[in-house]
């Protein structure tokens, strides 16, 4: 069976190539090498499948600066199609100029990519090509501002290439059919891919069901006796609700203090807030009057708003309300998860302190707004406390709901690997363990999955939430370089310097605790926060790295340092972090 899966998906990865290259054959066949100049197509969304865009040609351009061919408005895109003949293989120079943001394709490779809003930019970069025909295709778009667009292709010498057209006839439909025909047949090599490494994973799990060799449960070594933990008491149910009581007054307090207009303030809330309004009351959707990206609901993950939604439907509250009572509860169960694992790994005292340093840290208001970030937390809490406890089954549904309430919960699937793999290799009979592994490994990618499924099925495009994040500017890129960049550009004081300034001292200060789960998952949530390219959101999405709290909660420090740093960090959240969202300053 894994052979099978195996050689479908390098079929369809074939397919997906020839596809490519049937899309660019069919254009460089309707050439009209009697025209010169570059076609100028205006997409629309396709009203079947809105995540596709359909061409409509609208002129022949020269090439070269064609900013006077753009139209007088904002927020659009244009596509420009052209092709060209070399007698002989040489080196090409391709000049390119652009406000806002500009691919450039060559036979369907990428070799310019600045898709993302910029003042002008210039760029003049060589291209080795064979002889031959070849195809240049181009995406811009304009968002405000000033429009620019130049595209020039020189041989050594500086004579410009001539590119020629299709001819007037030529339609577009059969070259965009080709273009999300590729994209399926490469998702479904991706897919069958995937299903033949976890079948090839499965099959050495069931080689290794008997009993391991003695030098191989000598890799995991002795667990380290533990002493039992205290046991949970009324009271302790009782300290994460005083807890949270406590916060919440805090808050609200620096808020009225702060001249905001409560409750108004914390029920419009800012930024995604009205987009989990919107999708309490409109689900998912796209707008297919807006081609220049993504724009809908469609990039905010749903069981926030599903689990906002029945107030609204029996008529209870609005949606705002209802969303800040789901965002209260949920932050109420996110203290209580916090305080039963902290007591259950490390005891009562430390349990307390990783309350203090949940509620001290500067954006942790952020769990009374109408924001996923205490559902997220809580959720996985639940699935670490369950995979410790070994009930597999409930700490796979934890994980699949975490997965369907914020795309950074996908990182706990790193966990258990390192709760349930050293119980297996210590075990005589490791297959139970192996297949809970495998089972839970898999629930919160499951759950980001189910999503983009629906995405697929709804709109026509499995990767359109990756594809709505490209399209805002965001590019993968290595965590240490996006770090870098942007301390270089700002000062250590502003927002998102400072959050990062102090979650890496925290750990530099109290993380002296080596629990191998725990920093994986802690490395993998750093990982993935900082490797869109930018520290945009950092400063909120750190309150998903629940393992920061019960590592600087379990130190051996003394208190009096715990108690002042809680205290920097409640300075911070009072002079720096809070104005800053209050004047919208603070995304």
């Amino acid at each position: 069976m894994c052979a099978a899966l195996a050689a479908g998906g390098l079929y369809y990865w074939c397919a997906a190539r020839h596809t490519r290259a049937a899309r660019v054959a069919g254009v460089l066949a309707s050439l009209d090498q009697s025209r010169r100049g570059l076609l100028l197509l205006g997409p629309r969304r396709d009203p079947s499948l809105p995540a596709r865009l359909l061409h409509t040609p609208l002129s022949v351009a020269p090439s070269g600066d064609l900013s006077a061919w753009l139209p007088a408005k904002t927020h659009y895109r244009r596509a420009l199609l052209g092709g060209f003949s070399l007698a002989r293989a040489q080196t090409l120079w391709l000049t390119v100029a652009s406000d806002d943001g500009l691919r450039v394709r060559i036979d369907g490779c990428l070799v310019y990519d600045a898709w993302h809003q910029h003042r002008e930019l210039r760029q003049r970069l060589p291209l080795e090509l064979a002889a031959g025909p070849h195809l240049v295709e181009a995406d811009y778009f304009q968002a405000a501002g000033t429009a620019a667009l130049s595209l020039r292709l020189a041989q050594g010498d500086g004579a410009a290439v001539a590119l020629h057209p299709p001819a007037p006839g030529w339609s577009p439909a059969r070259w965009q059919a080709l273009l999300h025909h590729a994209k399926e047949q490469g998702f479904r090599a991706l897919a069958l891919g995937g299903l033949a490494l976890l079948c090839l994973v499965a099959g050495l799990a069931w080689v290794l069901a008997g009993p391991l060799p003695a030098s191989l449960r000598r890799l995991a070594g002795r667990p380290r006796p533990r002493d039992p933990p205290a046991p949970y008491t009324a009271r302790d149910w009782l300290v994460p609700t005083l807890g949270f009581a406590a916060f919440a007054l805090l808050v609200l307090a620096a808020l009225a203090w702060k001249g905001a207009d409560l409750p108004v303030t914390i029920l419009k809330g800012k930024w995604d807030v009205a987009w989990y309004h919107r999708l309490i009351t409109q689900g998912y959707y796209l707008d297919l009057n807006f081609p220049l990206y993504a724009k809908g609901s469609i990039s905010w993950f749903p069981l926030f708003s599903w689990l906002a939604r029945p107030w609204c439907l029996l008529r209870l509250t609005d949606p705002q309300w209802a969303s800040l009572i789901t965002a209260w509860l949920a932050a109420l169960a996110a203290f209580h998860m916090l305080h039963r694992v902290a007591h259950g790994l490390f005891g009562r005292r430390a349990a307390v302190w990783a309350l203090v340093f949940l509620a001290a840290y500067p954006c942790s208001f952020y769990l009374l707004l109408g924001f996923p970030y205490g559902l997220c937390l809580a959720l996985g809490l639940a699935y670490f406390w369950c995979l410790w406890q070994e009930r597999f089954w409930l700490a796979a549904l934890w994980g699949l709901l975490a997965g369907l309430s914020y795309p950074l919960a996908v990182a706990g699937a790193v966990l258990p690997l390192l709760v349930l793999g050293p119980r297996a290799l210590r075990a005589r009979d490791p297959w139970p363990l192996a297949r809970a592994l495998v089972l839970t490994s898999a629930a919160p990618i499951a759950g980001m999955c189910l999503l983009f499924i629906h995405h697929w099925l709804a709109y026509g495009d499995f990767f359109v939430y990756l594809n709505s994040q490209l399209d805002w500017g965001r590019r993968p890129g290595w965590p240490w370089k996006t770090i870098y960049q942007h301390l270089a550009q700002y000062p250590w004081r502003e927002h998102r310097s400072l959050s990062l300034i102090l979650w890496l001292g925290g750990l530099a200060l109290f993380a002296h605790r080596f629990v191998p789960a725990l920093w994986a998952l802690l490395a993998a949530l750093f990982w993935l926060n900082h490797s869109s390219g930018s520290l945009l959101s950092n400063f909120r999405q750190y309150l998903a790295a629940w393992p920061w709290f019960l590592l600087l909660a379990s130190s051996p420090r003394p208190a009096w340092l715990k108690a002042a740093w809680a205290a920097v960090m409640l300075w911070f959240f009072w002079r720096q972090f809070l104005p800053s969202w209050l004047t919208n300053n603070l995304m």
